[in-house]
């Protein structure tokens, strides 16, 4: 299902296609955890996974957020953490956009909250970190292309929001032309301390941004920016406009404990007053 495809958005006409792997200049850095890093010594990257040779990352103790076009690929889309395996129950699809949740049998180890403030600010925009199990590649000054493998790898590196836009795209299957509202992160050498691109199989990955010491999940990846060999960077859709679906589809906490609470009071009365 992987396919490249033409998009306007509104600054140029451009060519876009799946995202695929974090592309840094250093590879030894980008494959060992970004906790070594003492900026990012809170940040937990366990909580991305390889999802359906892709990438998904934990939004709930049950539920993962990733690509529709991630989550239409065939195969069962069990999980492995940690010797666990996670069998996939349930797949909800956003209406009009490339976004897909998926729900699974068991609590995952953690998760990401979503963030739920503006990608972009005034001066110089907060930097992102972004995670995927994508190919690997190489970068110039101010583009990267993609390699031929590497995948099933998770990497790290940074990047920084430049553009908000609104998307229109065609991505086949079930799924069909959807409408993302997105961020583009561009590409350019030395702009962030790990500046970095996306591969193939990097779709589903996530960008995040620290607040309040808590780093909080603000991009789902989807598409890379461009032709290769010189993508100009990473096209990811803005978790932030998408939290109200989120909320939709994922039970509150509270209320489902409440509701096992009430179930159980209701058994207790019925087997002691019944």
């Amino acid at each position: 299902m992987k396919r490249n495809y033409l998009l306007s958005i509104a600054i140029s006409l451009c060519t876009v296609s799946w995202v695929e792997a974090i592309v840094i200049d250093n590879v030894a850095i980008a494959e060992s955890n970004p906790t070594n890093i003492a900026a990012y010594a809170d940040f937990n990257w366990d909580f991305v996974h390889s999802y359906k040779g892709s990438s998904a990352v934990a939004v709930d103790s049950y539920w993962v957020l990733t690509a529709a076009h991630v989550a239409d690929d065939g195969g069962s889309g069990s999980l492995m953490v940690n010797g666990v395996t996670y069998n996939q129950l349930e797949r909800v699809y956003h209406a009009d956009a490339d976004l897909a949740l998926v729900r699974f049998d068991q609590a995952l180890p953690g998760y990401h909250e979503l963030f739920t403030g503006s990608v972009l600010s005034t001066g110089a925009n907060p930097e992102l970190l972004q995670v995927g199990w994508g190919n690997t590649g190489t970068v110039s000054l101010t583009s990267f292309s993609n390699g031929p493998g590497g995948s099933g790898t998770k990497r790290w590196g940074s990047n920084r929001a430049d553009i908000r836009s609104t998307l229109l795209v065609d991505v086949g299957g079930s799924t069909g032309v959807v409408s993302n509202d997105i961020f583009l992160a561009g590409f350019t050498s030395g702009d962030t301390a790990y500046e970095a691109g996306a591969g193939t199989h990097d779709s589903g990955g996530g960008l995040f941004i620290e607040e309040g010491g808590e780093w909080k999940l603000a991009g789902t990846m989807l598409y890379l920016n461009g032709n290769d060999p010189s993508y100009t960077g990473v096209i990811a859709a803005e978790t932030a406009m998408y939290e109200e679906w989120v909320q939709s589809v994922i039970p509150d906490p509270s209320s489902s404990l409440f509701m096992g609470l009430m179930f159980l009071l209701y058994g207790w009365k019925r087997r002691f007053f019944g």
